[in-house]
């Protein structure tokens, strides 16, 4: 009883099938390329109000946000100032 595997599926080199891979996915990629202008009609772009609007409360959110965490990082400061004076 022999224990190979040879079905004979790999009758091509490994060098030729990746060559072959290879100009199919480029093909492919081209493919793709070619199609995106005509795919841009389909494009809803958002007004100048509604993406100012979601500017500003972006901005809005990131300072409430900065706020908030440089009182967290000033309080545990000083939590841990108090802590350190304090000799056991």
């Amino acid at each position: 009883m022999r224990l190979d595997y040879d079905d004979g599926a790999h009758t091509e080199p490994f060098w030729l099938s990746l060559v072959r891979e290879s100009i199919c996915a480029v093909r492919s990629l081209f493919a793709f390329l070619v199609e995106q202008p005509s795919q841009l009609k389909y494009i809803k772009w958002p007004s100048f109000q509604s993406t100012l609007k979601t500017a500003t409360l972006i901005l809005v959110l990131v300072t409430v946000l900065i706020v908030a965490l440089s009182s967290v990082d000033s309080a545990l400061s000083f939590l841990l100032a108090l802590l350190s004076r304090r000799k056991a």
